[in-house]
């Protein structure tokens, strides 16, 4: 007989889960025969993913339900103490350029650093039924 453990999660959250979990598997196997296949075609992997993706929503429920019951911390941890960085002066020479600190960015980023240019009003067509005035 399995121990009980305390939860906050009603027991028919946790009862449905199990069963959902005994579906996934009837249906598909274990996660043993599934890494098994190797390859799934296109329908099958998509059948599959929509069951795994319910079954993780479900999950993390559980999860968030289960953790709400501790306390939040009244401070942040600090994974290490805070010191001091050493300023240091960063120069290069120019005769030695293999020696010089760069960096190139290597993807392509969609949002503009600078200000941005006023925006022009849309032009309108003089008789339109939509008129600026």
């Amino acid at each position: 007989m399995p121990a009980t453990i305390a939860t906050t999660a009603p027991p028919a959250l946790y009862r449905i889960a199990r069963a959902f979990i005994c579906v996934l598997h009837d249906l598909f196997g274990g996660p043993e025969d599934i890494a098994r296949a190797h390859a799934l075609t296109h329908a099958a992997y998509k059948i599959l993913l929509s069951w795994i993706q319910v079954g993780e929503a479900m999950m993390r429920r559980l999860i968030a339900i289960e953790a709400a019951t501790f306390p939040k911390p009244s401070t942040r941890p600090l994974l290490y103490t805070s010191r001091k960085r050493a300023r240091r002066m960063m120069e290069f020479w120019p005769e030695k350029p293999d020696e010089w600190r760069v960096s190139f960015r290597t993807t392509v980023t969609t949002h503009r650093t600078g200000p941005r240019a006023p925006r022009k009003p849309p032009q309108r067509v003089p008789g339109s039924p939509i008129s600026n005035e």
